[in-house]
């Protein structure tokens, strides 16, 4: 790997974890093991699942350590979760179902190969194949917080989660542009449908931002597909819901005063009479406010407020226009 400043750090991160899962072999066969996976993850067919993605997962497993049995585990199973890795040709989902078999496979392989013991080994493998897509929902505790870990990315902040999907389109390049929208849209709605996408305490923080993140990119999506979807429609937003946490972007209308609304199921802590939505910061160890929602008693007084709310809406619903991505083929 060509970053010598964080070279030495992530083999560090990875011989520590193997060793907080008894891994009985020399420090120097382990420092060899990182330095392979690290090439791996470097691979310039890597465009979102690289070793950006490995470090944003390690560092959401430290932000949860103390919900988990042993979180070396939980971050042994983020180093070796896509260690086998295909770009796909024809489908998203087969792809990474195969891939993710294929690096259960491996770590299974290489950890019993440095003395860690087969329970351990059967636990992350179990872990790496939890992010297929034909998996039912987990119900223990290491395999919810991994899986949460995994999909943390969709609470990004609106820039960082329009980068992370152009990214993702840029690896699936290879599928045909209508193919890929209809494919994403198919996963997007899977996620929504949920009662909750997230299972651990993650919840508190991220289901809000990622709902609203999924709901803006599916909007546009479906824009793209010239779908009409009935939960994505202009309406007045005067009076918001009780028991929904409602989004506001400006969007075309015949009186040019219409709104979009994303509904998010509303999770966030409450300050006072205001609603505050979280959301990532860079680091993924912080949560910023980055928006007050007015309720019922203080929209009379709070209509400076509610313009602001808005254009700042404007600007994270825009983050979203996958127009603005345009894959280079070569």
């Amino acid at each position: 790997m060509s970053d010598t400043a964080t070279g030495p750090w992530l083999q560090s991160a990875f011989v520590s974890a193997m060793k907080g899962i008894d891994a009985q072999a020399s420090e120097q066969s382990l420092t060899e093991e990182a330095l392979r996976l690290i090439e791996e993850w470097s691979s310039p067919q890597r465009i979102f699942h690289n070793i950006d993605h490995v470090k944003r997962l390690l560092n959401r497993v430290d932000d949860v350590e103390n919900w988990t049995h042993n979180p070396d585990i939980l971050r042994v199973a983020a180093w070796y979760h896509l260690a086998v890795f295909s770009l796909p040709r024809t489908t998203i989902t087969e792809c990474r179902d195969d891939n993710a078999e294929a690096s259960a496979a491996q770590a299974h392989r290489q950890l019993q190969a440095f003395g860690v013991s087969k329970d351990t080994a059967d636990h992350v493998a179990s872990l790496i194949l939890s992010l297929r897509s034909t998996v039912a929902a987990p119900d223990d505790n290491d395999t919810v917080t991994f899986v949460d870990v995994d999909l943390s990315y969709l609470a990004s902040i609106p820039q960082d989660y329009k980068k992370y999907i152009g990214q993702l389109r840029q690896e699936c390049a290879s599928i045909p542009d209508e193919h890929y929208l209809q494919q994403r849209r198919a996963h997007i709605k899977r996620l929504l449908d949920r009662n909750d996408i997230f299972l651990s305490p993650l919840s508190d923080d991220l289901e809000t931002p990622a709902r609203q993140n999924l709901e803006g990119e599916l909007y546009r999506i479906e824009q793209e597909l010239n779908i009409d979807d009935p939960s994505l429609e202009k309406m007045d937003t005067s009076q918001p819901s009780d028991s929904m946490r409602e989004t506001e972007a400006h969007s075309d209308s015949d009186d040019d005063t219409g709104t979009l609304i994303i509904r998010a199921k509303s999770k966030g802590p409450k300050t006072g009479s205001t609603s505050v939505v979280t959301t990532p910061t860079h680091s993924s160890e912080a949560l910023t406010p980055v928006m007050g929602i007015p309720t019922k008693e203080s929209q009379d007084s709070d209509n400076d407020n509610e313009d602001s709310f808005a254009s700042t809406l404007e600007s994270a619903v825009d983050c979203f226009d996958l127009l603005d991505e345009k894959v280079e083929r070569g």
